[in-house]
């Protein structure tokens, strides 16, 4: 049975038993594999844009007796793979950057209908993701913080509503779902107090190259509240 570790067990919890999940950039295919072996997802698609990774999946699901149920598809993003899918699916795509992820979004308007789930781990940019997904139509209903070896990551669960939804700079590096209910997580004071900082250095190169640093100082002086709010609790 195949193991999961917790940067991808975030994923579980959004996945629906009776859709197919979509994998993109699924590498070794861990996650296709251990949602069909669990009930998680009634089959997958896993999918990479590379030869290499494309191979190491199909070995592993024939390993796991699970060719039937997940097909293995090189693919270059989202793009072909509605011709393998019927009805609502969920799309998961980890271990990339959060504009990447906007681009593969972006790239397959396929994918834009309501009851399409999307299950996001980006590795960098989550505000730029974030912004994307809020201009595009794409509602995020939850966000799952987590820690694996130091490093800290969001998980974001999405469905297409096709409604654009404002959000603010502060909520796009925060994420409104982990200002409103995360607060008090020690992974979420964690991820604030780096915002703080990564600002704080912003602000002081551009202030030391003679620019102007006002939207950055604006920005800073809004996530401190988010500070001050959690060392009243």
């Amino acid at each position: 049975m195949q193991k999961l570790d917790s940067r991808l067990r975030t994923a579980l919890k959004y996945l629906r038993k009776d859709r197919t999940l979509l994998d993109i950039g699924t590498d070794h295919a861990y996650l296709p594999i251990y949602a069909v072996e669990n009930g998680f997802s009634s089959g997958a698609i896993a999918s990479d844009i590379n030869e290499g990774p494309t191979e190491r999946a199909r070995k592993n699901v024939a390993e796991c007796g699970l060719s039937e149920k997940i097909k293995v598809i090189r693919a270059d993003g989202l793009c072909g793979l509605d011709a393998y899918v019927q009805g609502e699916i969920d799309i998961a795509i980890f271990g990339m950057g959060g504009e990447l992820i906007a681009h593969i979004l972006d790239a397959s308007p396929w994918i834009k209908k309501i009851g399409n789930r999307f299950i996001l781990q980006p590795m960098t940019a989550a505000d730029d993701l974030r912004k994307y997904l809020a201009k595009n139509g794409f509602s995020i209903i939850e966000e799952t913080l987590s820690e694996q070896s130091g490093k800290l990551y969001v998980t974001l669960c999405c469905e297409y509503t096709g409604k654009a939804e404002e959000i603010s700079e502060a909520e796009a590096l925060l994420g409104k779902y982990n200002i409103e209910n995360n607060s008090e997580s020690p992974i979420f004071k964690k991820m604030l107090a780096r915002t703080v900082k990564g600002l704080e250095i912003r602000i002081n190169g551009l202030q030391s190259a003679g620019k102007d640093a006002s939207f950055e100082q604006t920005v800073l002086s809004a996530i401190q509240t988010y500070e001050v709010k959690n060392e009243n609790h």
